[in-house]
């Protein structure tokens, strides 16, 4: 976690990866509370968006709401993007960006 962003992809097949790094259901809430602890958020990416989601990817979301974490999702992996709560899609700008 650098910057205070957790950033969490999920792959069509469940694998789970934070910062870069694989990691599993079991190790994620240890990260999440640390995030917490830091008073960071979650940036959130999961393949396939157009097809059911993996058991993983509802688990992961579930741990990120249990933990009171803010969650900004992104339709690209790089987290280049942002969906809006209107549904719409703009680029991630500001602190803690790629761009």
């Amino acid at each position: 976690m650098s910057d205070g962003v957790g950033r969490i992809r999920v792959a069509r097949t469940g694998e789970i990866s934070f910062d870069d790094a694989p990691v599993t259901l079991d190790a994620l809430p240890l990260l999440l509370r640390e995030l917490r602890a830091a008073g960071g958020s979650v940036w959130y990416y999961r393949e396939a968006v157009d097809a059911e989601p993996a058991p993983e990817a509802m688990s992961v979301v579930r741990l990120v709401v249990e933990h009171r974490l803010p969650i900004s999702m992104s339709t690209r992996p790089d987290f280049a993007d942002v969906v809006l709560p209107d549904g719409t899609v703009a680029p991630r700008v500001g602190r803690n960006t790629l761009s």
